[in-house]
């Protein structure tokens, strides 16, 4: 049985597509949630970090199309060591650590995105939340910490502007 050069191309370009995603670092494209954090933000999941769960997508084409929503529970004094984390993969003039921001930035849009991609609803309580963004070129970090649980809500998107 012999294939369409249709289909021939096809596979091909499926095959080169997947080898490009997995170079000699290995694959990119799927990955564990603590692998894709460590890649997100160039930084291992802090020892003190409890109940962590997480889902994305690294797209090793166009980064971005990448995404990540992470939720743990950190204490205070982890929470504030994350924000002065500034260890950047590579320089860029986007770069920017953690600044705070009105839990109000985390509009309904983000959420409902986020919420489409994981296939379960987000929601932000309005008391007792703090909300922090940091550029981490070619990514966008975007926490939401609640002081009362101590519970994390950590936003992944890739640069699109």
């Amino acid at each position: 049985m012999t294939l369409s050069p249709l289909i021939r191309r096809k596979v091909c370009l499926l095959l080169l597509l997947v080898a490009l995603g997995c170079g000699v670092r290995g694959c990119r494209w799927f990955k564990t949630p603590a692998q894709l954090y460590r890649l997100f933000l160039h930084l291992e999941i802090p020892a003190e970090a409890t109940h962590f769960e997480g889902k994305g997508n690294d797209n090793p084409l166009l980064d971005f199309m990448s995404w990540g929503y992470f939720t743990y529970d950190l204490d205070r004094v982890a929470w504030q060591e994350l924000l002065r984390h500034k260890q950047f993969a590579a320089a860029s003039p986007w770069n920017r650590g953690f600044t705070r921001i009105s839990p109000k930035d985390v509009d309904a849009w983000h959420l409902k995105y986020y919420s489409d991609l994981i296939r379960r609803p987000i929601t932000i309580s309005p008391q007792h939340t703090v909300a922090y963004r940091a550029t981490f070129f070619p990514y966008i970090h975007t926490l939401v910490y609640d002081s009362t649980t101590q519970h994390v809500q950590h936003f992944v998107a890739g640069m699109r502007d």
